[in-house]
């Protein structure tokens, strides 16, 4: 039996545009076909409302395939993954072909600022947002970044998250001026189980189902 697999071009604009993959809210424009889904590059304009919340920094993380550097507090890496424990903001570089960044931050606000770079895992997703009030992705300046989930999840807990390349249990955001690459081998890319919204930054994503899903909503601010 041939098995299908659709593709999906999405643009993320500033103006409400259609619905998209599993949300119900507006400014996703999408096309299918039967291949893999696909998000094309786009760009949006950087409206400065992340940068009006005092965030704290707290580490410089400096991955490499013999593990994981860190210079500061509130992270630990152990056995491939890099595990974030307190709020705050964490600059991300440096590549690894077998990691993953956690998030188990309680009730937390966590940013992670991604100057370029590579995550790939071999067991599970690139980032996953355990446990936080919110998480939010930066793209810093002129930065190229990548992350590749495994094809297989080999979770260790009796659960199905995460499921997505990009999980979080928590409300997502993304923004800057940096490009990011997502690749899910395994299911969706990028996925909240609460809101998701883009503020800016250049985005391609290939997945092998949803590129893009937030449970209660996605957006596109202006």
């Amino acid at each position: 039996m041939k098995k299908y697999r659709k593709k999906i071009y999405v643009c993320l604009t500033l103006s409400a545009l259609a619905l998209a993959t599993g949300c119900s809210n507006k400014a996703i424009k999408a096309n299918a076909e039967n291949t893999e889904n696909v998000v094309s590059s786009t760009q949006a304009e950087n409206t400065g409302e992340a940068s009006a919340q005092t965030v704290v920094e707290k580490a410089k993380i400096t991955f490499s395939d013999s593990g994981a550097q860190i210079e500061g507090s509130g992270a630990s890496y152990a056995d491939g993954t890099l595990t974030i424990t307190e709020a705050g903001s964490y600059t991300l570089g440096g590549s690894n072909s077998n990691a993953q960044v956690v998030i188990d931050a309680s009730e937390g606000e966590v940013t992670l600022v991604l100057n370029g770079v590579n995550l790939q895992s071999q067991t599970t997703a690139a980032i996953y947002a355990k446990s936080a009030k919110k998480v939010n992705i930066t793209l810093a300046d002129g930065s190229s970044n990548t992350l590749v989930d495994a094809k297989t999840y080999t979770n260790t807990e009796d659960s199905d998250e995460p499921d997505a390349a990009v999980f979080a249990d928590c409300d997502l955001s993304f923004d800057g001026s940096g490009t990011l690459e997502v690749t899910a081998n395994a299911k969706d890319g990028i996925k909240s189980k609460d809101n998701l919204t883009f503020t800016s930054g250049t985005y391609t994503i290939t997945s092998a189902n949803n590129a893009i899903k937030g449970k209660n909503s996605i957006a596109v601010k202006d």
